[in-house]
């Protein structure tokens, strides 16, 4: 069955002419991931690398967490900062949140099961902290998985919670240029905003087909399902993401608009059964008639705080003219913010008229990692900037988050690219000399072959080798069963 397979993808990929299915590329990722994993777990190279920044991690996020539990009989009793890390750190690695790659799943049902001692939190950080520092010892993609679902979640409590004064003075910079923006969060569309049934994964990778793939979620839970990008979310859509704004504001607007109608023929009832030119009225009915205006004035301000306002800023942060009659078509403001994600997987690198797959948006997950790497200076040693450690963790979250079903291929290497955008952008004096340009450019910068873009190790869009590092490249093309199959695809800038 393997070699069919094989022999499936060999023919869609050569076969000059033949469109390249969407599925076929969620095949290639599922397997690059897959093998990106058993080569983490085999290459003593990677081990070394991560267990490098493990260390870097137990010291700048789990130390000051040990600390600060140290000091305290209570989960309450923490600063607000180490609470939100504590928390998050329970909710992903206990059952509650099924994740996969959760380190005590089998051992805490709820994050509240570890929270509400300050013996089971120890338990927690005291297995963090193992993990952290044996992975030199892992011979399994199980233990390696676990081990960068901690470089992951850490790197989330150090970007998120931990406070301005715990952060370099470069932070708010590199964190703007690495994360994604509002857009790139905002063209997201759950499942449930579409008005599907919540979902969970029960298969690894990025397929998405109903009941191989994701089930319902009562289901799911029955069959061991796991929480997922894939599970969550229907797709990416600025389209679709412009549509349901307009049509949520135009019903709060509606909601809120009738509310307040009813508030002023209320009140103006009130007033007439209040007139002392008229017979008095029951003390009941004035009653009645007061509580139902202090109902509709309550109701009326949490329309507009909730529902309105929210709907309100997105409008205006897309430009949207609040009137539907002075609105333009809504695909021109779809196409005015469309994200560059969508941009980029419709490159179509290998001329097969269709697009990389997408999930769930540019990885924030990945950033946080690297955003907490680059504030701490620890992709930097004597020579300049580490692009080797950079790589090598990027490609190790790749297999992580493709194999748990919460990002494509594309949305993970963007990130790295951003990271690399970031060294030569801020810091250039950071990158080795041969990197250079030797002479100033005698034409336009883009067409010249000495610029610095072209002599970094980017990850080119459609080109699955471009992001592998490598020192192993072949050797998890070969684990993929693509070594042959896959093309070789020469820049194009």
């Amino acid at each position: 069955m393997k070699q069919a397979r094989q022999s499936w993808l060999r023919y869609n990929l050569k076969k000059e002419g033949k469109k390249m299915s969407l599925s076929g590329y969620i095949e290639i990722e599922n397997r690059l991931s897959e093998a990106m994993l058993r080569q983490a777990a085999d290459d003593p190279r990677i081990k070394k690398v991560l267990s490098e920044l493990c260390v870097v991690f137990q010291q700048s996020v789990m130390k000051p967490i040990e600390i600060a539990v140290s000091k305290i009989n209570n989960f309450d009793a923490l600063p607000v900062y180490m609470k939100q890390s504590v928390q998050s750190l329970a909710e992903r690695h206990s059952a509650e949140e099924k994740q996969y790659g959760a380190i005590l799943a089998d051992q805490f049902a709820k994050a509240s099961d570890i929270t509400c001692s300050i013996e089971n939190i120890k338990i927690l950080l005291g297995e963090i902290n193992n993990r952290l520092l044996a992975v030199q010892r892992i011979e399994t993609v199980d233990d390696i998985v676990k081990v960068l679902k901690l470089i992951v979640d850490l790197g989330n409590c150090y970007a998120e919670y931990f406070p301005d004064d715990l952060h370099g003075s470069e932070f708010k910079k590199i964190f703007t240029m690495l994360n994604p923006s509002r857009e790139e969060y905002d063209v997201r569309l759950r499942r449930t905003e579409l008005g599907e049934k919540p979902q969970l994964a029960i298969s690894y990778g990025i397929g998405t087909q109903q009941d191989k793939d994701i089930v319902a979620e009562n289901m799911g839970i029955q069959s061991g399902g796991r929480i997922a990008g894939k599970a969550v979310f229907a797709g990416l859509s600025m389209q679709k993401r412009i549509e349901l704004i307009v049509q949520q504001y135009d019903e709060a607007k509606k909601s809120y608009d009738k509310l307040k109608l009813e508030l002023t023929r209320a009140e103006e009832n009130l007033a007439l059964a209040g007139k002392e030119n008229e017979p008095p009225a029951d003390e009941k009915i004035i009653k009645t008639l007061s509580d139902q205006c202090d109902d509709l004035k309550k109701a009326l301000a949490e329309t507009e705080k909730n529902k309105l306002l929210p709907r309100l800023k997105k409008m205006q942060f897309y430009g949207i003219p609040l009137l539907p009659h002075a609105r333009q078509p809504l695909s021109e403001y779809a196409a005015r913010y469309q994200t560059a994600i969508e941009k980029l997987a419709k490159m179509d690198p290998l001329n097969q008229h269709t697009t990389l797959p997408l999930i769930a948006s540019v990885s924030g997950s990945t950033a946080r990692p690297m955003i907490t790497l680059l504030d701490v200076s620890a992709l930097i040693t004597g020579k300049g900037f580490d692009f080797d450690k950079a790589q090598i963790l990027a490609n190790c979250i790749m297999g992580f988050f493709l194999q748990a079903g919460h990002h494509s291929y594309l949305e993970v290497a963007e990130v790295y690219n951003r990271v690399l955008d970031y060294v030569a952008i801020e810091h250039p004096e950071l990158l080795p000399k041969w990197m250079m340009p030797a002479l100033p450019s005698a034409g336009p910068y883009g067409k010249s072959q000495d610029m610095v873009e072209k002599k970094m190790p980017y990850y080119v869009i459609g080109d699955y080798r471009s992001f592998l590092h490598p020192s192993y490249a072949d050797e998890v093309l070969e684990k993929a069963k693509l070594d042959q199959a896959l093309p070789r695809l020469k820049p194009s800038v």
